[in-house]
């Protein structure tokens, strides 16, 4: 009895450090609800590989908004305040694989643009919009 209660254990603490490291935490993203699902509006985890998750407080993620995954420029701060840069520096991301699932049905125009993805499966009725990805990144359809 004892082996299998310290073997669930062991499985579970596995499988949360597994999604954690993923970037699944839905605290790694903003987004809003409406009668279609999930809307992400953007990351702000730190992570360069992310899992999607099919669903936010049980709701399907239906979309991924414009530039919700976009790696900014290092543009310089007008104010020279340093927290402030160390505050955004998710901004400065490189996301080298992104997971997405089959219910994100429309992804926005540069959502994912100037990150250092090669290759991103979408489902094949989702709607993707023509500068949603860099040109050098293939789109595969599932």
């Amino acid at each position: 009895m004892r082996k299998k209660v310290f073997s669930t254990v062991i499985v579970v603490l596995a499988l949360a450090v597994m999604f954690t490291a993923c970037g699944t935490n839905t605290k790694d993203f903003k987004y809003r609800k409406d009668a279609s699902g999930v809307f992400i509006v953007e990351y702000t985890g730190k992570k360069t590989k992310v899992n999607i998750p099919e669903k936010i407080d049980g709701i399907p993620v239906a979309s991924i908004g414009d530039n919700a995954f976009r790696r900014q420029p290092n543009q310089p701060n007008p104010t020279g305040d340093k927290s402030l840069d160390k505050k955004n520096a998710y901004r400065y991301r490189q996301l080298t694989k992104v997971t997405i699932p089959a219910s994100v049905q429309i992804i926005g125009n540069g959502a994912f643009v100037g990150n250092k993805l090669t290759k991103v499966e979408v489902s094949e009725s989702a709607l993707v919009y023509e500068y949603a990805f860099d040109e050098s990144t293939e789109v595969v359809r599932k």
